[in-house]
């Protein structure tokens, strides 16, 4: 499991477990393999918000004056059914290894809950909804 977190062109963070998707053949001379792109497993965007508060009234006086954040996550393609969605590499300004925290909150809170898609979603029951163009 390699967890890495992403900057792409669309200025989203992403963190996902990251593998390396490849193009030709590995160890052939002739067409020697190439990076092509990444498959990300289980993609969720992280913001990362300033929770400080605003005014004077605001302040608790008993804590120091530093600054306070909270760090969210939400599934990257959440209208997808698909759980390992593959990027080409162009779209990936920049990969680092995110900080521990960052790493135990997406094993925990992520990973854990992850649910596979079944088809039973797909009965005729649930409502349907239109998008697109009518007469």
């Amino acid at each position: 499991m390699t967890i890495k977190l992403l900057v792409l062109k669309s200025g989203e963070d992403v963190v996902a477990d990251v593998s390396e998707m490849m193009a030709g053949e590995e160890g052939s001379i002739e067409n020697p393999s190439r990076l092509i792109g990444y498959f990300l497993d289980t993609p969720v965007v992280v913001k990362l918000r300033n929770t400080t508060p605003l005014t004077d009234d605001e302040v608790d006086p008993e804590k120091p004056d530093k600054s306070q954040f909270s760090l969210s996550m939400y599934p990257w393609q959440p209208l997808s059914t698909e759980t390992r969605i593959p990027i080409p590499t162009e779209w990936v300004v920049t990969m680092v290894s995110p900080v521990s925290q960052v790493v135990t909150m997406y094993k925990k809170d992520v990973l854990k809950n992850v649910k596979p898609y079944t088809s039973s979603e797909d009965s005729d029951t649930s409502e349907s909804t239109k998008t697109g163009l009518t007469d």
